[in-house]
C-alpha cells in the first residue's frame, strides 16, 4: 500500500515547450452553478444540451450523475430536486479532467513567474521537449514558494484541447521543423540525356543529400536506396519521407501519375526534357501537364531539343516556360541553382503571417 499526502488546492496545467512555458490551464471540476430557480438535476440537463457537450469528438464531456457525483451533491447538504441559491458551484466530481466533465478555463496570463519557472525545471530535469506539468496550488497567481503547492504529475504527451489550446499545434509542430518543413523538389518528364542524375551529381557536390528516383530505382547520393524500381507515386513519397533527403528529383516517362495522382501536394519546379513513352504520348502529356502545372509553385523549363515546345506553350497559356540553354551538363547547372534558390525558401522560418505547412 502507498500513502500519499493529499494536497488541497486548484488543479492547473501548465505547458513546457523548449523549455519555455507557453500555456496554462485550470482544469474546473464537473459542476453546475445555482441561479436561484432551477434544481440540481434541471441545471446538469441544461449543461448538457450545450453542443460543446454533444457527440462523440465533442471539446467538452457531458456531466455524468454517478455514484460518486450523487455522493458530493450529499456531502454539500443536497439533493438533485434542490435549488441551490444564485451563484453557489455544485460540485460533480472530485477531478479537474475534461473525460470527467471538467471544463478547462485560461489562465495563462495570471500565472506567477515562480511557477514558470517551476514548469520549466521539472520538464528538464526528466528531459523533456514537450511536457504537461500539474500543479496543485490555491491560487496560481501565487508563487509556489509562499504556498502549500506540489507538483502532481508531469506528462510527456500532453493533450491540447482545443476549446483552450488549439493555438499551440502551430507552435509545436513549426518546433519539429526547419523552416517550413519542406524540401526542394524537381519533377523531369521525359528524360532522355539522364538529365536527372546530371542534376543529383551537380547538387551532391554542392553539399546536398540528393535523392532521386527515376524508372530504374531509388538513389540517395547515388547510391541505390531501395533494391528494384517503384512507381513514380511510391518514388515520389520516399523523396519526401526520408529524413536524409534534402532535395528530391522524381524523373518519370510516363503518364502513370494520371492513374496514382501526385506523391506530393506541390513541388518546386517541372522540367520538360523530351516526350513521354507511349503511342499516345502527345495525348498523355497534354493530360499530364494540366494535372501538373497548379501544383508546380516555381519555374517550368523546357530542354531545348525536347521537341514538345508548342504543346508545353498551349497547355501553360499565359505561365512563361523557359528554354534550357547549353549543354545537358550547363542545363543540369540552371537546374540546381534553381532547387538550391528553392531550398533556402524553404528554409526560411514559418512566419504567422503565412500558412503553416
Amino acid at each position: 500500500i502507498m500513502l500519499e499526502r493529499h494536497v488541497e488546492g486548484r488543479d492547473y496545467r501548465l505547458v513546457v515547450l523548449n523549455g519555455r512555458t507557453v500555456w496554462a490551464i485550470e482544469r474546473v471540476p464537473a459542476g453546475v452553478t445555482g441561479d436561484g430557480t432551477h434544481s440540481v438535476r434541471e441545471l446538469v440537463e441544461s449543461a448538457n444540451n450545450d453542443p460543446s457537450r454533444q457527440g462523440h469528438n465533442s471539446p467538452l464531456k457531458p456531466l455524468d450523475l454517478t455514484p460518486d457525483a450523487l455522493d458530493l451533491v450529499d456531502e454539500q447538504g443536497l439533493t438533485l430536486d434542490a435549488v441551490p441559491e444564485a451563484d453557489r458551484h455544485v460540485r460533480l466530481s472530485r477531478n479537474g479532467n475534461v473525460s470527467s466533465g471538467g471544463t478547462p478555463v485560461t489562465v495563462f496570463e495570471q500565472v506567477h513567474p515562480d511557477n514558470l519557472k517551476l514548469a520549466v525545471r521539472a520538464a528538464d530535469v526528466l528531459k523533456l521537449d514537450l511536457a504537461g506539468v500539474d500543479l496543485l496550488i490555491p491560487d496560481i497567481r501565487q508563487s509556489w514558494l509562499e504556498s502549500d503547492a506540489a507538483i502532481c504529475e508531469v506528462n510527456a504527451q500532453p493533450q491540447f484541447g482545443p476549446v483552450t489550446a488549439g493555438h499551440l499545434y502551430p507552435e509545436v509542430l513549426c518546433s519539429l521543423i526547419q523552416g517550413n518543413g519542406r524540401i526542394p523538389l524537381t519533377l523531369i518528364l521525359g528524360d532522355t540525356h539522364n538529365l536527372a542524375r546530371r542534376l543529383g551529381k551537380t547538387l551532391a557536390q554542392a553539399g546536398i543529400q540528393v535523392g532521386r528516383a527515376d524508372p530504374d530505382g531509388c538513389y540517395l547520393q547515388g547510391q541505390p536506396a531501395s533494391r528494384d524500381a517503384k512507381g513514380a507515386y511510391t518514388a515520389g513519397r520516399w523523396l519526401v519521407a526520408d529524413p536524409a533527403v534534402e532535395a528530391g528529383i522524381l524523373s518519370i516517362n510516363e503518364a502513370e501519375l494520371l492513374k496514382t495522382g501526385l506523391p506530393f501536394d506541390r513541388f518546386d519546379s517541372l522540367v520538360i526534357a523530351g516526350p513521354l513513352t507511349g503511342s499516345d504520348s502527345p495525348h498523355a502529356l497534354t493530360m499530364l501537364l494540366a494535372a501538373l502545372l497548379p501544383a508546380c509553385i516555381g519555374p517550368v523549363s523546357l530542354a531545348p531539343d525536347s521537341g514538345q515546345q508548342e504543346l508545353v506553350e498551349k497547355v501553360s497559356g499565359l505561365r512563361p516556360v523557359s528554354v534550357l540553354e547549353g549543354t545537358p551538363d550547363d542545363q543540369a547547372e540552371e537546374l540546381a541553382r534553381l532547387m538550391l534558390a528553392a531550398r533556402e525558401r524553404h528554409r526560411q522560418p514559418v512566419s504567422e503571417e503565412t500558412n503553416h505547412p
